[in-house]
């Protein structure tokens, strides 16, 4: 027998296995049953033969990226194209998912019979690979509860098709979970948000994933392209649904359905998503070499970042009290006054730590304030060299006095879990602290100091500002963006 003819027989031959396999596990999957609603992609947007299309999904999955999220993810943002152009992207999304504990799944989709709103409960979906139960009982709930205008669909209506072609994928990857589809049309961004806040609201204690399927822009040249899509990008990870909702009511961000969006990352949002990260991003002009009228892709997932991400604190409170009072005690020495030596506690010198910063107050102002990053020594002997860097030697302030030390206060933060990061989504503005430097010039900022009505473009940018940089200074290359936990000690006086 040739090469050839060995291949082919081995083609047929695994054909034949999933076809048994299929018989065996989804049998209603070979005959699409009669009280379900009809399909309008099959055939077109995927293979309408059950086998072909699980060797397909298969397939693809196995051949998936390795991405993976830390934490838990509440929405889930998909193309909306063939599985000619898009199954690849869709199979990376769906296995960084796939190990997620998901209750059901709410699925938003530009619908061009919608208006602007059709939930589509009663008959179950069906797939060439299987049968869909809807969550019939959400829908109604939603039906029951919504201050937006709703329409019930007609039981005998198809899926658009933004929704559809979703089904499959679906089924592959969880199986038998409950689906409401939504079709959505000209819904506005206000609207789109307060759907997306119903439906957390009737969420109850369900894991719900929450997945909008919609392409970016489309119709540019590839340049305009990929310029107006990297500011949806830049937005999404930013993670702020206000500005979304406001950069697509202006028009500074663009979708092929802005409502599903919204929507989905809203109610992810009230669910307790804090984080937004795109998986992959592709356009049609990467893919067919036409750069004049081209589509944007993206995957991107909105998830809560996992407690494991900020390790749990390590100095104790008996040890941040004792660095305090030791800071106090390098003071009055300096000064000549008597410094009291507190006692140490144990193995406070072994405590993991990556800098030290103290500030001083007077009268609620701040009279002076230095620190130290990679300090080479132990953290007594950081904190005891920041004191009196701090007190007599801030450029900004003149020395404290013999008379200033009984009205001082002092603040004293504990800088670890210091790493480098690439972009403005790896940190978590209000939770992680960052320093920026560039040659001779750095600056750093702790989280209670950030302006959380920025997203983080914006705070980098800041933050680059205060080095004597210019704002857009942490994308180059030669920049480093450094990201940091932060504990902090209060003197009570």
């Amino acid at each position: 027998m040739s090469r050839g003819a060995k291949i082919c027989f081995q083609y047929k031959k695994r054909l034949v296995i999933y076809a048994v396999v299929l018989l065996l596990l989804i049998p209603e999957g070979l005959v699409l049953a009669e009280d379900t609603r009809p399909l309008c992609c099959n055939g077109k947007d995927y293979p309408s033969s059950s086998v072909a299309l699980y060797y397909q999904i298969e397939a693809l999955a196995k051949s998936s990226s390795t991405l993976s999220i830390s934490g838990e993810a509440f929405a889930l943002i998909v193309p909306n194209d063939s599985y000619l152009f898009t199954g690849h992207l869709l199979a990376d999304a769906y296995t960084v998912l796939s190990s997620q504990q998901i209750d059901r799944i709410v699925l938003f989709g530009y619908d061009p019979s919608a208006d602007p709103v059709n939930i589509y409960i009663g008959p179950d979906l069906s797939t060439p690979i299987g049968i869909q139960p809807l969550d019939n009982d959400l829908g109604e709930r939603l039906l029951e509860t919504s201050r937006i205008q709703l329409d019930k669909s007609l039981s005998d209506a198809h899926l658009p098709r933004s929704l559809e072609i979703q089904l499959p994928f679906i089924s592959y990857f969880f199986g038998k979970r409950p689906v409401l589809p939504i079709g959505l049309s000209s819904l506005s961004p206000e609207e789109a948000a307060d759907l997306g806040r119903e439906l957390a609201a009737i969420n109850g204690e369900n894991r719900t994933l929450f997945i909008a399927v919609s392409n970016l822009s489309r119709a540019f040249d590839i340049g305009t392209c990929e310029s107006v899509d990297n500011t949806f990008i830049c937005a999404f990870e930013a993670f702020k649904p206000e500005r979304l909702i406001a950069g697509f009511a202006d028009g500074s961000l663009v979708s092929e359905s802005p409502s599903a969006i919204i929507a989905a990352v809203n109610a992810a949002s009230e669910c307790g998503a804090d984080c937004g990260k795109v998986l992959r991003y592709e356009n049609t002009g990467m893919k067919t070499g036409d750069h004049q009228k081209v589509c944007g892709y993206l995957t991107a997932v909105a998830f809560r970042k996992s407690e494991e991400d900020f390790p749990p604190s390590a100095f104790s409170d008996e040890g941040g009290k004792y660095l305090l009072a030791l800071a106090r005690s390098e003071i009055e020495t300096e000064l000549g006054l008597y410094g009291a030596i507190p006692q140490r506690p144990e193995d406070i010198e072994k405590m993991p730590f990556d800098g030290v910063h103290l500030k001083i107050y007077m009268d609620g102002k701040e009279r002076g304030g230095l620190g130290s990053i990679f300090p080479q020594k132990p953290v007594s002997r950081a904190v005891k060299n920041v004191a009196v860097s701090s007190a007599f030697y801030d450029p900004r302030y003149n020395p404290i006095t013999p008379d200033e030390i009984g009205s001082i206060k002092l603040k004293l933060f504990l800088i670890s879990n210091m790493h480098r990061i690439d972009r403005s989504a790896d940190f978590v503005a209000g939770i992680e602290g960052i320093r920026i430097r560039n040659g001779s010039y750095s600056a750093l900022v702790f989280p209670e100091d950030m302006d959380l009505s920025l997203d983080n473009n914006d705070i980098l940018g800041r933050v680059c500002l205060d080095a004597g940089l210019l704002s857009g200074c942490w994308r180059q290359p030669e920049t480093e963006v450094w990201a940091f936990t932060v504990q902090i000690f209060e003197e009570k006086r």
